[in-house]
């Protein structure tokens, strides 16, 4: 299971506002992006991961949690039948943005701007100093970084600002 896509995927779908889980879009939408943060609890092998999960959504306050269904379940190696898969063909069709629609092409100045903007780079967060001394780079968003290493976006944020000099023992290099 690929955890960047998959985060990625959710972020994506809650910055256009059109998410499947409406309370998780609600509350993104009242309290924004840097509330918002996805983690993972606990690691598994994947023929252990709902077992896993559903232990995780039993001893999870109701109020704490954005999971739609009570039980652990997801599409996890779940394969469609042929007609189900044509439906969802008839579905796409028409669909500008599905896989292999084609849509229209873009003129050459336009994919010229377009490989331009997606090269242009955010200005980039200095590079931090871990507790055991070893120097990282942030990438690839705050986000993910405060979850590999067990951090808030917010407190690494006042570090940058300079609000702060330290954060869990994390601290601006140079």
């Amino acid at each position: 299971m690929d955890l960047y896509k998959r985060f990625s995927a959710h972020g994506r779908l809650l910055r256009k506002g059109t998410h499947h889980n409406t309370p998780l879009q609600r509350a993104f939408a009242k309290r924004g992006e840097e509330d918002i943060c996805f983690f993972v609890l606990v690691q598994a092998a994947h023929d252990k991961l709902l077992e896993k999960e559903q232990e995780w959504l039993d001893k999870t306050p109701k109020a704490k949690k954005y999971n739609i269904l009570p039980e652990a379940g997801n599409s996890l190696g779940y394969k469609h039948t042929e007609e189900t898969k044509q439906a969802l063909s008839l579905l796409q069709r028409g669909n500008k943005n599905a896989v292999g629609s084609g849509g229209r092409k873009a003129s050459p100045t336009e994919a010229e701007k377009a490989a331009i903007s997606r090269t242009k780079k955010k200005q980039p967060y200095p590079k931090v100093r871990s507790p055991d001394g070893a120097e990282h780079e942030v990438t690839p968003s705050l986000n993910l970084f405060c979850q590999r290493h067990g951090l808030t976006r917010q407190g690494m944020q006042k570090l940058f600002s300079g609000q702060r000099s330290r954060h869990r023992g994390w601290a601006k290099s140079g």
